[in-house]
């Protein structure tokens, strides 16, 4: 029988790994949160919002559909191709037109509605700690879900204080901090330190913000770095801080206050990419090279748009603007309103998703990316479906070195891992499956499951 461990097995497994760490998800990580938008939820919110669906509930229902509505859309594409005489009635409230645009907004409507009813859920207390223990663990975050819980777990969890940028520019000989142009900027930042503690320490009565400012200008008004982004020279005034924060560490690692810095959590740090702020929209920037977060099939804050006759992705926020729309009343205006324009492969076959990827500068990038990584991987909550062998062709090479995929003793018996094996023949000896049903983010962890560092931990 196919081995499967529990949840702190797992956890405890990626804090004793040295390599790097992603996470995957499926519209089975919701479940972990109490939310359920699996197919047959949508559905039900979906027959309640438009009673024509009530009509093909047998398609739905079926034993090899199972409320999969990517299935439920090629069936019905099918059955308008035929236009059998049995078929009739059961068509009467559908076109091809109507399938293929009208259910995928109903789709996208009926996921909103559950999720806006159900966000609280995320913000628990309780679970804080829980779900920043397993996301803290990551270095970088892809999802097959177009639901936007795990942007906002994210938002929710990332260190608030940090308003450090992504770097805006590719940096062939900056990226490694040990260029010739780094080493210019350390000098002009120590050199403007000291002139200000000339100036009867004027240094300490400026505010952090205006220190900061003050230092950008200086390197700025150096010829050499006139022309650089604003980010990329927070970025390399960043790194001179934390190397001399560094250098200057109480090297006692036992006193209570050491042990206490220990046993914090690692800062979550997350960039989407959306970093080209126009007119308070922040559209896709396809030159960050700090994203980490990713929406492979797109997601339903994504929209398409037309801006300086481009057509790019711009993700919906809530405005700086006071007495503006919150995040989630400018998502209900676009899912109702502007539902043709978001970004989100629903259905069809593998290659028509890749297809559709491949025309899409946000959802190749992300492709791209899930193709680059290496290390550790948690897939939680995926089906491991043919239709989306595309993704899954990603976490089949060698670079790869552990699949954590979650499943049930159920799924186990009913075939899961043959379908595992099926999209991974190359890398099935690397996977490890644990119990989804195990997971708990309000339940206190093993002492071994806490993170290195940690006071508790034994």
């Amino acid at each position: 029988m196919t081995k499967i461990i529990s949840y702190a097995d797992l956890i405890d497994a990626l804090n004793n790994s040295s390599a790097d760490k992603h996470l995957l998800t499926g519209n089975g990580f919701n479940k972990s949160l109490n939310i359920y938008t699996d197919y047959k939820n949508i559905y039900r919110a979906m027959s309640t919002l438009w009673p024509q669906y009530d009509n093909i509930k047998d398609i739905f229902e079926s034993t090899h559909i199972n409320y999969d509505i990517e299935k439920v859309i090629d069936i019905l594409n099918t059955k308008l191709e035929l236009n059998g005489e049995d078929d009739k009635e059961i068509l009467l409230n559908f076109t091809k037109e109507s399938v293929n645009e009208k259910m995928r907004i109903d789709f996208l409507i009926a996921l909103y509605k559950i999720v806006d009813f159900e966000k609280s859920k995320i913000y628990d207390s309780k679970k804080q700690h829980g779900i920043k223990n397993f996301m803290s663990i990551f270095d970088s975050y892809f999802t097959l879900n177009f639901d936007p819980l795990l942007y906002l777990i994210l938002m929710w969890l990332k260190n608030k204080n940090k308003k450090t940028k992504p770097q805006q520019q590719d940096l062939p000989n900056f990226q490694d901090f040990n260029s010739n142009q780094f080493q210019k900027i350390k000098e002009i930042y120590h050199s403007s330190i000291l002139k200000l503690d000339q100036i009867d320490s004027l240094k300490d009565s400026m505010s952090n913000s205006t220190l900061e400012r003050f230092l950008i200008n200086s390197i700025q008004a150096e010829s050499e770095f006139s022309d650089w982004k604003i980010g990329l020279i927070k970025l390399a005034v960043k790194k001179i801080k934390d190397d001399f924060n560094k250098s200057n560490a109480d090297i006692d690692t036992t006193s209570p206050d050491r042990i206490e810095e220990n046993s914090k959590l690692r800062d979550i740090e997350i960039f989407d990419g959306f970093t080209d702020e126009i007119d308070e929209k922040f559209f896709f920037d396809k030159h960050c090279q700090a994203q980490n977060l990713f929406f492979l099939h797109g997601g339903i804050h994504i929209v398409m748009e037309q801006i300086q006759n481009k057509n790019r992705a711009r993700k919906i926020t809530k405005r700086k603007k006071k007495n503006s729309k919150s995040f989630y009343s400018n998502l209900d205006e676009v899912v109702h309103y502007q539902g043709v324009n978001i970004t989100c492969i629903l259905s069809g076959s593998s290659k028509y998703k890749l297809k559709k990827i491949h025309e899409n500068q946000y959802l190749c990038r992300c492709y791209k990316a899930l193709g680059h990584i290496s290390g550790d991987i948690v897939v939680s909550g995926c089906s491991f479906s043919e239709n989306d062998s595309h993704i899954y062709k990603h976490l089949d090479r060698d670079t790869i070195e552990t699949l954590y995929i979650s499943t049930s003793v159920c799924d186990l018996k009913n075939g899961f891992a043959d379908d595992v094996n099926d999209r991974l023949p190359n890398n099935k000896g690397k996977v490890v499956f644990y119990d989804y049903k195990d997971v708990s983010y309000e339940a206190d962890l093993p002492n071994n499951t806490l993170p290195i560092g940690h006071p508790e931990r034994t």
